[in-house]
C-alpha cells in the first residue's frame, strides 16, 4: 500500500519545520510499531524548495538515530 501526504505546514499556516518533525516522527513510530503493516511507501506532497529542504534535513536526523 502507498500513501501520499500533504504537508500540513504548507502555505505558512503552521511552521514548516515543526510540521516536518511531527509528520516524520509519526511515520517513523508507525513503522517501528507495525512490522506487519501493509504500508510500504509514503510520498510527501511539498510545494516549494524550502519545504523539500526541511524534510530532507529532518529525514537525515532520523537516519542518525
Amino acid at each position: 500500500m502507498t500513501r501520499a501526504l500533504l504537508s500540513f505546514g504548507h502555505r505558512n499556516c503552521f511552521p514548516k519545520q515543526t510540521a516536518a518533525q511531527v509528520t516524520l516522527k509519526a511515520i517513523s513510530a508507525h513503522f517501528d510499531d507495525s512490522s506487519g503493516s501493509s504500508l510500504k511507501n509514503v510520498y510527501f506532497l511539498l510545494f516549494d524548495s524550502e519545504s523539500i529542504g526541511i524534510y530532507v534535513q529532518e529525514m537525515a536526523k532520523l537516519d542518525t538515530k
